[in-house]
């Protein structure tokens, strides 16, 4: 009997550049799961609180099973959480090139500019993104890590040519489009040293765990047993 390999899936966080994945064919085979939520199948989900960004009902519930069977191996792509920031800044600006698509009580809050827009961020508990853990979707609603590779926006084609090597997949990089045209290229252009530190002081998890001030691998291989309390915002990365 044959018994197919599992089928690599990809986990868009958003603002990471995950929709060069879904819009391009740069991978393939890929399952495209969407800005999704891991969950046990018996679990009773109080989708008035979770998941922490947008609807229950938009957002696609997959469940633990297909992980646990080794049916599928997720991936996902995560980025400095400092620079994170600006291009979710810039997208809640945009009023032309995007427009409808802006999320209305963050668009307000653009409207103040980048230091207001950034500090209610980081002083919220809901909706994502606030200061809780970034990149929650890694885990299921029960707190056990579901990702097996994370890639980093800051070095994805790079990350996703390895990948595909690793996993025998076929690989093509292919035009990326910069959806922020106007947005200064360097993050730090947009940050004072106060703010700087802030931030730094907030995503201090983010920025350590994978070494964002130092160059991470281009793919990262996730081989613990990490958890997350959604509730209580405790990470332990082991």
């Amino acid at each position: 009997m044959t018994i197919s390999k599992p089928i690599l899936s990809f986990v868009h966080i958003p603002k990471t550049g995950g929709s060069y994945l879904k819009y391009q064919s740069v991978i393939t085979p890929l399952n495209y799961l969407g800005h999704c939520w891991f969950a046990d199948t018996s679990s009773d989900v109080p989708t008035d609180k979770y998941p922490l960004y947008g609807k229950p009902d938009i957002r696609p519930r997959v469940s633990t099973m297909l992980v646990d069977a080794n049916l599928t191996v997720p991936f996902t792509i995560v980025r400095d959480p400092r620079d994170f920031l600006v291009s979710y800044y810039c997208h809640n600006r945009r009023t032309e090139s995007k427009k409808g698509k802006q999320i209305p009580f963050e668009q307000e809050l653009a409207e103040k500019g980048f230091p207001t827009f950034v500090r209610a961020i980081i002083n919220r508990e809901r909706p994502w993104p606030s200061k809780q853990f970034l990149w929650w979707p890694m885990f299921s609603y029960e707190g056990r890590c579901m990702i097996k590779y994370v890639l980093f926006t800051e070095y994805l084609d790079g990350g996703l040519s390895v990948l595909a090597k690793k996993l025998k997949l076929s690989y093509r990089q292919r035009k990326r489009q910069n959806v922020s045209p106007e947005r200064h290229p360097d993050w730090r252009h947009y940050y004072t040293p106060d703010l700087l530190e802030e931030v730094n002081l907030t995503y201090c998890r983010e920025l350590t765990m994978f070494g964002m001030d130092d160059k991470p691998v281009a793919l990262y291989e996730i081989n613990t047993l990490p958890t997350y309390d959604w509730e209580t915002d405790i990470l332990i990365w082991r």
